[in-house]
């Protein structure tokens, strides 16, 4: 058996080489191609996920309607109209009833509230406290609070006017000068209508001295507090009723008579 001898020559080497050089070429420009092309398929697959990792547990976007109510709700309440810059709200106080109770102004807030200021001994005080009374029996209908807060005298002065007057309101004992000083009433009568956020809505600080002032007051008081006018009950109602009642009934209608044929 003959040996066969292999003879390596350069020119082979070199063009294996450069055979393998151009593979890997057209290898890497294969994969990039592939990458490439693989680009837009991804796209939305990772927008899907950002979506679904941004969306609310109702399951939509916050693009979607879902999440348009989930941004408003996070916004706040919508706030009320501004106010003038002259206005100024109470100054805040607390004082102590004739029976021993602590009212502060802050915890009144939320609703309306009328405050009487008034001197026991002056002559008005006591048809002006009635007008208050009145009011103050159809306050709870009507969302406000009614306190009085006594001034310009003593507190047993102030208590034997509240004995006899038949006040059921609630009274500070305020002769010491120091809440009539933080509002700055200068008058010995005057009521004060505060509204829920704590501004004065209307004051009431002339009183006429002649004419009927309980009524008077007690009108002035139902207008400004938008309260229904109060019902009359005297003579003069109760015969309107009764001609109201008259005008619904009806005639008898005459009767038939029988026609023979």
């Amino acid at each position: 058996m003959s040996k066969t001898t292999r003879t390596s020559h350069p020119e082979s080497k070199s063009s294996a080489a450069r055979f393998t050089a151009l593979l890997a070429t057209v290898l890497t420009a294969l994969l990039a191609c592939t990458e490439g092309s693989s680009s837009p398929a991804a796209g939305p697959a990772a927008d899907q996920e950002k979506a679904s990792a941004t969306a609310t547990p109702g399951g939509e976007s916050d693009s979607g309607p879902a999440g348009s109510t989930l941004k408003t709700a996070v916004k706040g309440e919508p706030k009320s109209a501004p106010r003038h810059p002259s206005e100024r709200p109470i100054p805040a106080f607390t004082g102590t009833t004739l029976d021993g109770q602590t009212i502060d102004v802050g915890s009144l807030l939320g609703a309306r509230s009328v405050f009487f200021f008034f001197n026991p001994e002056i002559k008005e005080a006591l048809s002006v406290s009635r007008a208050i009374e009145r009011i103050h029996a159809d306050a709870a209908d009507h969302n406000f609070k009614v306190i009085g807060v006594g001034v310009g005298s003593d507190p047993g002065k102030l208590a034997a006017f509240v004995a006899s007057s038949g006040v059921s309101f609630p009274v500070i004992d305020d002769s010491s000068g120091a809440i009539t000083n933080k509002v700055q009433l200068r008058a010995p009568l005057g009521v004060l209508g505060i509204d829920p956020e704590g501004f004065l809505a209307f004051a009431i600080g002339h009183f006429a001295s002649g004419g009927d002032l309980e009524a008077q007051v007690e009108a002035d008081l139902r207008k400004e507090l938008r309260m229904d006018p109060k019902q009359d009950t005297t003579l003069s109602g109760n015969q309107e009723g009764k001609h109201a009642g008259e005008l619904m009934q009806l005639p008898q209608a005459p009767e038939l008579g029988v026609v023979e044929m």
